[in-house]
């Protein structure tokens, strides 16, 4: 992994912004396939409401750091963004519209370049991420969002060794969770309550 610092910079911005759940909800609730009536399980709410506070962060750094999302070229995998910026990583025999969760071989919350210097950034409220290195992270940054209770984790010493970054959140995840209840509640966004670790 390398780093420089544009990339550094990035880190300091993501550990100051806070997450605004009442611009998150409006979002949410502006993609085509939002269904008023339909209600979920937390876990899904905690994946969107967390991947769209860094689409939406990153967003708002675009012009000043030059923030651009960027597509791997391996002819081994085929890759798929989605509409929140998420990379889903497929084999490449693989095709067809419909990418089941079993052909899924990995994903990455967040390729980009910044100032164009390419750069992974991965955000976990639960635990330390482990990839599948498809993209050869020796060629890119690599940046890992989460909370203060997960930087001990037996992965992050050799990950900082190698060069990545590790950005601090400032939620842990039952203030997150206990935070997006009361924005969900208050956007009348229907959630179903279960036990789950993400």
């Amino acid at each position: 992994m390398i780093t420089n610092k544009n990339f550094s910079n990035l880190k300091e911005l993501l550990e100051e912004r806070d997450v605004d759940f009442e611009n998150i909800a409006d979002k949410y609730k502006s993609y085509k396939y939002y269904e008023p009536d339909r209600a979920f399980f937390l876990e899904h709410y905690e994946k969107s409401f967390k991947d769209l506070h860094l689409k939406m962060t990153l967003e708002s750094f675009k012009e000043n750091l030059n923030i651009e999302n960027i597509y791997p070229n391996n002819k081994n995998y085929n890759f798929h963004l989605d509409n929140i910026g998420r990379l889903f990583v497929y084999k490449s025999n693989f095709s067809g519209k419909s990418k089941k969760k079993k052909n899924t071989l990995s994903n990455y919350d967040k390729l980009i370049s910044v100032n164009n210097f390419p750069g992974v950034i991965e955000f976990s409220l639960s635990r330390f991420p482990k990839k599948l290195d498809i993209l050869k992270s020796k060629d890119f940054g690599y940046m890992v969002l989460t909370p203060e209770s997960n930087f001990q984790s037996s992965s992050s010493p050799k990950f900082l060794k190698d060069g990545g970054l590790i950005a601090k959140f400032n939620l842990s995840k039952q203030e997150f969770s206990e935070k997006l209840k009361y924005s969900l509640h208050k956007n009348n966004l229907k959630f179903l309550e279960e036990i789950y670790s993400t």
